[in-house]
């Protein structure tokens, strides 16, 4: 048995650290894509997020034979319903039918990942949330466990046939990546020192990920970031898209006039709609990582002013979360954990109790 192997990358993906957990891999999820008929393309078209999905995605899509790729192992994939899933697994779509080549491709598939990555453990989606996925995969998971470690014990490695690689954006069709530099828009298909400068500076790439190849992740991200700065969202870092980067590249200073309560609060900073949250959600959802940080800083440093404890670090995640939805319980608020217009202002216009 050997498998073809695509690579399609989408944009449906975050850090791994953002969720908390570090940059570590150390498990596999498995599910299925629940309806059966459904076609192996179809799947992977809506879960790269270019066709209206902006909530879901995994690493790889599966079927007998056919392996495609959509997110790098090194990201996380927006799979398995919590951070930890997100985090430290490994997303993989199956075929609900589950013929005998279907399940010899996955085993196979483990065996390269563990290959890569060293020993994993093996979830269903089942185990992080309340689903019915991996539909009849979830009760073969010890078999499946049992078939990678058997696999590896002959020392063989899997026959994989390389497919193409169509990274280069929606269309997916293979492009060549041109070197450019500064002073030019930056844009789909070039490379070189102001592409990872843009990754890191403007949309919070690590420095594993920012690796100045401007494909269809940081085309996806680039138009996050000119939507979040009201600025027409084609993509293009121009004048005017670099220019929104470097105001924001440091946070301004505590205003003097900011108060632990009963003051002014400062105006909200994002548009009608929109919020600071998870960076999993996406859309109208900012978590510092790619935007906003200073305003995310402010925010955080003024409850920290009124004695709750958190770091003052520009970025949402677990912690702010849990201060948010306590603090929007104690004031009568929404307790969603989604810092908009109501919860801002509350930070410096409810008095502290």
């Amino acid at each position: 048995m050997s498998y073809k192997y695509a690579k399609n990358l989408g944009k449906n993906s975050s850090a791994r650290s953002s969720y908390g957990y570090g940059s570590g891999i150390d498990g596999i999820t498995v599910h299925h894509w629940g309806s059966t008929g459904q076609k192996h393309q179809n799947v992977v078209d809506w879960l790269r997020g270019y066709t209206g999905n902006r909530g879901s995605s995994a690493h790889y899509v599966v079927s007998d034979g056919l392996v495609t790729q959509i997110v790098e192992d090194s990201r996380a994939s927006w799979h398995g319903g919590s951070n930890k899933a997100n985090g430290t697994t490994i997303g993989i779509e199956m075929r609900p039918e589950m013929s005998d080549g279907d399940w010899e491709t996955l085993v196979e598939l483990c065996v390269s990942i563990e290959e890569k990555h060293g020993s994993m453990k093996y979830y269903g989606h089942k185990d992080w949330k309340a689903t019915a996925c991996p539909g009849d995969y979830y009760d073969r998971l010890g078999e499946l466990v049992d078939a990678v470690n058997e696999y590896k014990k002959t020392g063989k490695i899997p026959d994989v046939t390389k497919g193409g690689n169509s990274t280069a954006g929606a269309g997916g069709s293979s492009k060549k990546y041109k070197t450019v530099d500064y002073g030019t828009t930056l844009g789909l298909y070039d490379k070189g020192a102001p592409v990872e400068e843009w990754q890191k500076g403007a949309l919070g790439y690590s420095d594993e990920d920012a690796d100045g190849y401007f494909g269809p992740q940081t085309e996806g991200d680039t138009e996050d970031f000119q939507e979040a700065h009201g600025l027409v969202a084609d993509s293009l870092v121009g004048e005017k898209t670099w220019a929104a980067f470097k105001d924001g590249d440091e946070a301004p200073e505590e205003p003097e006039t900011a108060k632990k309560s009963g003051g002014d609060a400062p105006k909200f900073p994002l548009r009608s709609g929109h919020y600071f949250g998870p960076k999993s959600w996406g859309g109208h959802s900012h978590s510092g990582y790619y935007n906003h940080r200073s305003d995310m800083r402010e925010w955080q440093q003024q409850m920290q002013d009124r004695g709750w404890s958190l770091d003052v670090d520009g970025l949402y995640g677990r912690e702010t979360n849990k201060i948010t939805k306590q603090f929007q319980a104690e004031k009568g608020l929404k307790a969603d954990g989604l810092i908009g217009p109501k919860t801002w202002a509350a930070a410096w216009t409810e008095p502290v109790t």
